[in-house]
């Protein structure tokens, strides 16, 4: 599954594009991984962007670089960089891009932060969710190995962790209570992002017979689904993680329309899907105190 979305990083690239507007006054910087190879090759990596498809800044140079994930406070990134066996690690960095180091020699990937910026959840080579301090230190696992777990999210009061397991979402308490089954079916789900309000899901949902994905949100209560109406469409890989704008108004997506891919900007209502950076994934939204 991870080797799939590599794939589809490895075919992105770096060139900013203007006109998706996302006021208000909390959205700061999107973080987004961009992977190339080549001539352009010292254009790959991590970059920050204003939501306004303005003010690209590069801040790695590694390809093996993906997943940024921006603190509660925005003052640094945690991102997973692979390694030559194919395996992740998790990094961290200042905003600007300064300081990188790794956290922990741990082979792990996907990390998000907690609300109270002191721990990050992620998942480890066998796919078995954990939490660790933001020094890598204090290592626990929620879950125990016989549920494999994917793309955690960690809830905005701090108390629930949203993941995939198997094709569909779940979500648990940080002590590894009240594990909890969200969607089941045919489809295939992934991706979950907490709206700021703590109550809805956004994700990635494929259908039994596509490959391709499409923007859903579910109410966490009452399970009930929506899909997100765009026109005109966008094409999702189905891997594919979105990110919610800390105002709830907006939802950033890789994907496609016309085949101009990278990330874009999607009304959390719905409406004309805006592209912010041709070519790049893996959306990271900066919070503004």
């Amino acid at each position: 599954m991870r080797r799939a979305l590599f794939v589809f990083a490895l075919i992105l690239a770096a060139v900013p594009v203007g006109g998706a507007a996302a006021p208000g006054a909390r959205n700061g910087a999107l973080a987004v991984a961009s992977n190339f190879s080549g001539p352009r090759a010292a254009h790959t990596g991590i970059y920050r962007i204003d939501p306004t498809g303005s003010g690209l800044k590069q801040l790695t140079r590694n390809r093996a670089d993906i997943e940024p994930a921006w603190s509660p406070s925005g003052n640094a990134i945690a991102f997973a960089r692979f390694l030559p066996s194919g395996a992740t690690q998790l990094w961290l960095m200042r905003a600007d891009g300064s300081g990188r180091h790794r956290v922990s020699k741990r082979k792990a990937s996907w990390p998000v932060w907690s609300p109270d910026g002191r721990r990050i959840a992620f998942v480890d080579a066998r796919l078995n969710l954990w939490s660790m301090r933001a020094d890598g230190r204090g290592g626990r696992r929620i879950l125990g190995t016989s549920i494999e777990a994917a793309a955690p999210a960690w809830s905005p009061a701090g108390g629930r962790i949203a993941f995939v397991r198997g094709s569909q979402l779940y979500v648990v308490g940080t002590t590894g209570r009240g594990l909890r089954a969200l969607t089941a079916g045919r489809t295939g789900d992934f991706g979950p992002a907490w709206s700021p309000d703590g109550k809805r899901l956004a994700f990635v949902r494929t259908g039994a017979t596509s490959r391709n994905g499409t923007l859903w949100v579910i109410d966490v209560a009452s399970r009930h689904v929506r899909r997100v109406p765009m026109s005109p469409g966008l094409t999702i890989a189905p891997l594919a993680r979105p990110a919610w704008s800390p105002d709830g108004g907006f939802i950033a997506v890789a994907g496609s329309v016309g085949g101009r891919g990278g990330v874009y900007l999607v009304p959390s209502g719905g409406g004309a899907p805006k592209l912010v950076a041709a070519r790049m994934i893996d959306p990271g939204w900066q919070a503004l105190r």
